[in-house]
């Protein structure tokens, strides 16, 4: 569960003055050798909110796997009005800046995941705030937004220009122990993503507070204020010192340029990526990597179990080779069953693969012989309470979840097991999905086979209309007969 408004009457109370609002966009002084040390005795969050603070809110992996959404919060650390450190003839605040742009741009070409930026270019949107409370509501902020993730991006510093490296701060195992965990692992792996571009490993470190300031259950907090109220919104929060700008080698390896900079955003954004497992929006519907692997006995001797090089396969030559790498779609089946779409496309497969992510699920047709999104719906109750009419949900379920499961992709042509519940009440004792709309051809008209928005429109508006949705209950009959 996300925080998004329960903690605000809590948690930001100390930042209502001066008529400033409580969501800006600010920089962070809080990187260890280079930050402001100074950290006031503090209890920012409350029992009250402590409830709030579920497992399930540090379970971000888990989110995205059961609902195909992510939320992820890029802090490029510092601006020009609280700078960063400088060395080299470079500004961490200018290089922070860039680091996260490259990363965002990456992730924003993977499905399901939306990206925000605590500031969009060099300047601090709200001069005159401390950095302290800049931070702080870059924190809340990302709540609002609802974030996943919080990722703070900065460059480290020391007095000697021998010490280089990478290290990721990430929050220690106190108050909120799921975030505390999700933050180690995601740190690790992105550490290793940067290791790989030939940094040294510097670790993954928790840092506690050094003056004693405790969370709300009196644990010992986290040090570093965006990992401290990251957590106190129920979401991990993490500080990746990328290299040190003091350095001369890792300046002229990975800070001077913008190939530099674009290796270091990137590596960043494949160890999310990884982390999360998330999907090319374009391979959405069309690829699954198990599918496709098992699929083909010269591709698991040739590339192996390598879900990156098998979709790299199957758009060099998979599809041209009219190979099936998904059970809802193959493209000989979808351009032979489409004659609008031929006109417009010809032979060019990859086109109504496009097509088939773009717009094709969205307007249910068919991609496979396998599965027909209108028999799946019609099918399973369960699956049209969750998924209404939001077609691309049940080729994804069936995708992910569907066939794994052993339910059918085709044959069902009538609704089965028409929904009688509403809001938790069973309504069956007086009210028949099929014969409210043999009795009510204009609720017929509106509502078609949608039996979710039948018996909402029943319990909200049929029953004070007196209107007939049952063979064994009649309610001007009942009100006659029962003078009580």
């Amino acid at each position: 569960m996300k925080i998004k408004k329960v903690f605000l009457d809590i948690l930001i109370f100390p930042l209502l003055f001066a008529g400033i609002s409580i969501f800006v966009f600010g920089s962070v002084a809080e990187a260890q050798g280079k930050k402001d040390s100074a950290q006031s005795q503090e209890i920012l969050a409350t029992d009250s909110v402590r409830s709030a603070l579920e497992s399930v809110a540090g379970e971000a992996g888990r989110t995205y796997e059961q609902t195909g959404k992510l939320v992820i919060v890029l802090d490029p650390g510092h601006d020009n009005t609280h700078s960063g450190a400088s060395a080299n003839g470079l500004r961490e605040e200018t290089l922070n800046f860039k680091i996260a742009r490259y990363c965002k741009e990456k992730l924003e070409n993977y499905d399901g995941v939306t990206v925000y930026m605590t500031r969009e270019n060099e300047s601090c949107p709200y001069p005159g705030m401390t950095s302290t409370d800049d931070n702080a509501n870059r924190v809340y902020k990302a709540a609002e937004l609802g974030a996943d993730v919080f990722i703070s991006f900065h460059l480290n510093s020391s007095p000697s220009s021998s010490v280089s490296g990478v290290e990721v701060y990430y929050p220690n195992a106190n108050y909120n122990s799921a975030a505390g965990s999700l933050g180690q692992r995601l740190a690790q792996v992105i550490l290793n993503a940067l290791k790989k571009l030939g940094l040294e490993d510097l670790g993954i470190k928790i840092r506690n507070s050094e003056d004693h300031t405790t969370y709300a259950d009196g644990s010992l907090a986290d040090y570093y204020g965006v990992i401290r109220r990251s957590k106190e919104c129920g979401f991990p929060g993490i500080i990746i010192e990328h290299a040190f700008i003091s350095s001369a080698s890792d300046a002229n390896r990975y800070l001077r340029t913008e190939a530099g900079l674009k290796s270091l955003g990137e590596a960043d954004a494949d160890a999310i990526i990884s982390f999360f497992d998330l999907r090319e929006r374009d391979s959405v519907g069309i690829f699954d990597a198990k599918y496709y692997y098992d699929s083909y006995q010269d591709l698991q001797e040739a590339i192996g179990w390598n879900e990156s090089a098998l979709w790299q396969h199957f758009k060099a030559y998979g599809i041209w080779e009219s190979r099936v790498a998904s059970p809802v779609f193959d493209v000989t089946y979808y351009r032979d069953h489409n004659a609008d779409l031929q006109e417009t496309y010809g032979n060019d497969l990859w086109a109504y693969a496009m097509h088939f992510v773009d717009y094709g699920m969205q307007e249910q047709r068919q991609g496979s012989a396998e599965f027909d999104v209108h028999s799946y719906r019609l099918q399973y109750a369960d699956l049209r309470q969750v998924y209404r009419k939001n077609w691309e949900a049940y080729y994804r379920h069936y995708i992910d979840y569907g066939r794994r499961e052993g339910r059918q992709g085709t044959g069902c042509s009538s609704l089965q097991g028409a929904i009688t519940a509403y809001q938790g009440k069973d309504y069956s004792a007086v009210y028949n999905f099929a014969y409210y709309m043999e009795k009510n051809s204009d609720i017929k008209a509106v509502y078609g086979d949608d039996d979710i928005g039948a018996i909402e429109h029943f319990v909200k508006v049929g029953m004070s209309e007196g209107r007939s949705a049952s063979v064994g209950f009649d309610v001007y009959s009942y009100r006659r007969q029962y003078a009580d």
